[in-house]
């Protein structure tokens, strides 16, 4: 039985997406601004990641020259603009690597509803001034009364999102359509294996990946397929070697997230199963391997061997049809079973997921 290993660089590779950055990858700014109303104190709150250092910057539109800069993790106590009108908070993060992040707000005396929204992070982001209550119809049904929520949408589309604002009896609302995309991904599948074939479909439904998903299939050999959109749900691919035993992977992605999975591939070799001899289920089902045979009677020995050719303790049951098989204590892989009738030796491949 020969494993193959070619994937493990790959699978480095695709866990690594899951992984924190560095302590040298670049940082991501971002903040959140509260109140923009003239005449009172806006909050402006840090959410930046993976940063030393911070310099703050704050532009009227008017000049170039910055009317406030500080390096202070936050903007303590928060800032009142000197007049109404249209500035720029830009935020420059540093830890090695540079990230800059800024927003345009206007700020005046009248409550006026705005946001923007961003698809991927599924962040509405509040703009509105002047305004102490909030209320976000998302247009799937679900609502919320934060500052600046985050909503993902089951089925990816375009939704038409109404927030609406209030300062004592003041109101005011405004709609945009936004295209909602959905954070639901497995990155899961399943096989099915017909001779040294195998069958591969995706878990994802591209129905409502949003965008246009990649289905990136590995197949452990060292071959691999890189589909797009319907065309990628599905999978065929052929091997070479028998008798062997194959790591593949699944990576998607829809333009905003990342998902994978992992499953084993057992391409059997020439099993020679004398007639009237079962052994089942395989792959194994409750660790449990069950052998029956019309010629019980003149099996000699049973060994198992791991994927390294290794002996192992095995303990065996006589039953009326022939022999249980407990292999609870066994970790997960591929194992070779053989069965001795006098000088005759069969075997089988016996898979534990």
């Amino acid at each position: 039985m020969r494993l193959n290993l070619n994937i493990l660089f790959c699978f480095i590779c695709i866990v690594s997406l899951g992984q924190s950055p560095s302590r040298h990858a670049s940082p991501i700014p971002g903040f959140e601004i509260y109140n923009l109303c003239y005449g009172s104190v806006t909050t402006i709150n840090n959410t930046s990641a993976y940063s030393d250092s911070y310099t703050w910057n704050i532009y009227d539109t008017t000049s170039l020259t910055p009317i406030l800069t500080t390096t202070n993790t936050s903007i303590t106590g928060g800032y009142i603009f000197p007049h109404k009108g249209t500035f720029t908070v830009e935020l420059i993060c540093y830890n090695g690597h540079t990230g800059i992040f800024s927003k345009e707000v206007s700020v005046n005396t009248i409550t006026s509803a705005k946001f923007d929204y961003s698809s991927c992070e599924g962040k509405f982001t509040n703009l509105s001034t002047c305004c102490s209550s909030y209320y976000w119809d998302f247009g799937d049904g679900q609502t919320s009364t934060k500052h600046s929520p985050v909503h993902y949408y089951t089925i990816p589309g375009n939704y038409n999102v109404k927030l609406v604002v209030k300062s004592g009896n003041i109101k005011d609302s405004i709609t945009k359509q936004v295209q909602g995309i959905s954070n639901i991904l497995s990155g899961k599948f399943e096989t099915r294996i017909e001779k040294d074939s195998v069958f591969f479909t995706a878990a994802d439904s591209t129905g409502w990946l949003g965008g246009t998903p990649e289905f990136k299939w590995i197949y452990g050999d060292g071959k691999s397929d890189y589909l797009f959109g319907f065309y990628g749900l599905n999978a065929k691919h052929k091997y070479l070697f028998k008798d062997s035993t194959y790591v593949t992977f699944l990576l998607v992605r829809n333009g905003c997230f990342s998902a994978y999975s992992q499953k084993m591939v057992v391409i059997d070799g020439p099993d020679v199963i004398t007639p009237g001899t079962q052994i089942f289920p395989n792959p194994l089902l409750n660790d449990v391997l069950q052998i029956t045979s019309e010629r019980k009677d003149e099996i000699t020995d049973i060994k198992l061997f791991n994927s390294m050719g290794q002996l192992v303790n095995i303990k065996t049951t006589k039953k009326s049809q022939g022999y249980d098989i407990n292999l609870n204590t066994l970790p997960q892989g591929t194992y070779n079973l053989k069965l001795y009738f006098g000088d005759e030796v069969i075997s089988k491949t016996i898979v534990k997921p």
